[in-house]
């Protein structure tokens, strides 16, 4: 069983008005989160749901309201916030890590398709094609002159 952590995630925020990413809710323990939204810079830090906010750039948050927590989040200047919270310890496994949206994306880019690699085997073939004629006739610019090279 996992036991109860705290933790410190700093978050960027490009400007006063960007949106940190979190829905918050208050119960009997706390602000708690209570939703990351997508593509928003909580949602690719280490901030789960569920997990109790125990301050926001050194204030504590234990008294406020969920309503009153999100007011400091959204008055925040552009720069980096800096929360600690509260919750279940983090797995082993890394696949329970966050992600940004964005890096399944190059993952997808960085496997090679069949175009890539039909391009990649003609640019090889056009290549060794071109050597050929070079050294058939002597150098670039003997090649060049006979045309083999434009």
């Amino acid at each position: 069983m996992n036991s109860v952590v705290s933790y410190t995630v700093s978050i960027d925020k490009s400007t006063l008005d960007e949106k940190v990413g979190i829905a918050l809710r208050t119960d009997e323990a706390g602000t708690r989160i209570a939703k990351l939204r997508p593509n928003t810079p909580a949602s690719i830090s280490l901030l789960k749901e569920g997990d109790k906010i125990i301050s926001i750039n050194g204030k504590s948050t234990e008294d406020l309201s969920a309503k009153q927590t999100a007011d400091i989040l959204r008055k925040t200047s552009a720069g980096t916030i800096e929360i600690v919270a509260e919750g279940q310890e983090f797995e082993d496994d890394i696949s329970a890590l966050p992600t940004h949206p964005a890096t399944s994306e190059v993952s997808k880019l960085a496997e090679p398709t069949v175009e890539v690699s039909a391009v990649l085997a003609e640019s090889k073939s056009m290549m060794a094609t071109i050597l050929n004629a070079i050294n058939c006739c002597g150098g670039v610019s003997e090649a060049s002159k006979a045309g083999i090279l434009d």
